[in-house]
């Protein structure tokens, strides 16, 4: 049975005390956050999760790295291993490397705005890897592709399934899993689109060995569904039909998770789009243009009123 876990941009301006019973009361008992390698001390919300919840996911990434900084191997041995050690004692052992799971391969890092040498992300990746494994034996180094049609075109017509033949499966991993946006940033204008375009990318890596841990997916209710008929970004009862259709699809091809971006609404004021992007209170913007639908993805409010979804949830996990 596919279970569901939720992603949180922003665990770390809430109140987990308020938090931790609202996640379990829909029946979820995993999740993912995000972290960085270059903490002083471990924040206390990775000891409270790690407690909490089962299979915890941290996201973790690491500025000198995807800066390409000089040194910037022995800065990642210096801060991994400290932060690896502290996570692996708060019983969190599933790191997904960001520098992989946003660029996997692209030459150009959208970061820091410059090109960097593909190899040279690979070996950060695997560096990584080995870094992690060495200080915690039980460490499940996550890869995320994202599957998207016009992904790493670069290495074949068939885009990021090219990258994965060319360049992926000789990465260092233990877990695979999917970043797909499905319905927003990669284009499905029905519902049959959306369980193919799912059940396709799955397929492919299932059928080359390599099953799928958990695919993430979500939809923001920004308010307005477009008329053309694309799920696009639209409204709270859209928001069920999207997750609900994504469910089916990933049950079918038997995934153990199906991880929803994300819990919670940020409040306009506490939002961080991650310390990469800018301080707190700063939104993303594309083309120069404000990202307002990341104020939207969650399946609460920003005040922790819950939306449509949440029956939705309540319904797969029996809760």
């Amino acid at each position: 049975m596919t279970k569901i876990r939720v992603l949180f941009n922003v665990i770390s301006t809430l109140d987990l005390n308020v938090i931790v019973p609202k996640v379990k009361s829909l029946g979820i008992n995993s999740i993912s956050i995000f972290g960085t390698l270059q903490y002083k001390k471990l924040p206390e919300h990775f000891k409270v999760v790690g407690n909490e919840f089962k299979e915890v996911v941290v996201n973790l990434y690491h500025p000198p790295t995807f800066e390409n900084r000089q040194n910037w191997k022995q800065t990642l041995r210096h801060d991994g291993e400290r932060i690896i050690a502290a996570l692996t004692e708060s019983g969190i052992n599933h790191y997904a490397w960001m520098i992989e799971l946003n660029l996997y391969g692209q030459s150009f890092n959208p970061l820091v705005k410059g090109y960097v040498n593909r190899n040279e992300l690979h070996e950060h990746f695997n560096t990584f890897y080995e870094i992690a494994h060495d200080v915690n034996p039980d460490a499940k180094v996550i890869i995320v592709p994202y599957p998207h049609g016009l992904i790493n075109l670069d290495c074949g017509i068939k885009g990021w399934r090219s990258w994965w033949i060319k360049h992926g499966e000789k990465l260092k991993f233990d877990l695979v899993s999917l970043n797909a946006h499905i319905g927003t940033w990669i284009p499905a204008p029905t519902k049959a689109n959306v369980y193919s375009h799912l059940t396709n990318s799955i397929g492919f890596l299932q059928d080359r060995g390599y099953p799928v841990f958990y695919v993430e997916v979500g939809y923001p209710t920004h308010g307005l569904k477009p008329l053309i008929g694309w799920f696009g970004w639209g409204r709270e009862k859209d928001q069920v039909k999207m997750l609900k259709i994504c469910y089916q699809a990933l049950k079918a091809m038997k995934v153990p998770y199906m991880q929803i971006c994300e819990f919670i609404d940020p409040h306009p004021e506490k939002q961080i789009y991650e310390s990469f992007y800018g301080k707190e209170g700063k939104k993303p913007a594309f083309l120069g243009i404000t990202v307002t639908e990341e104020l939207h993805w969650g399946l609460l409010k920003n005040d922790g009123t819950e939306k449509l979804a949440c029956k939705l949830i309540r319904l797969i996990t029996k809760s």
